[in-house]
C-alpha cells in the first residue's frame, strides 16, 4: 500500500504531494487525515498529513517508508 503525503514543514514552498510506502504493520492505522512522520531529504524527519491511500505506485521510483503514525 502507498500514501500521498502533504509535508507540513515549509508547506507554503511545497506545491505537490509526496508518495510513501505504508509498512505492513501500519496499514490498518493509516487513512486520509492521519498525521505521520516521514523521511524528507535534507530536513531529516518531517511531519506530514496523509492525503490519499492506494495500492498501485508503479510510476514512482525510490519510494521511502512512512516512519510512524502520530
Amino acid at each position: 500500500m502507498f500514501a500521498d503525503i502533504v509535508i507540513t514543514k515549509k508547506a507554503y514552498e511545497l506545491d505537490r504531494l509526496f508518495c510513501y510506502r505504508i509498512p505492513l504493520d501500519m496499514e490498518e492505522s493509516i487513512e486520509p487525515g492521519k498525521r505521520v512522520i516521514v523521511p524528507f531529504g535534507r530536513y531529516g524527519k518531517c511531519e506530514g498529513i496523509c492525503y490519499r491511500v492506494y495500492s498501485d505506485a508503479a510510476s514512482y521510483k525510490n519510494i521511502k517508508d512512512i516512519d510512524e503514525v502520530i
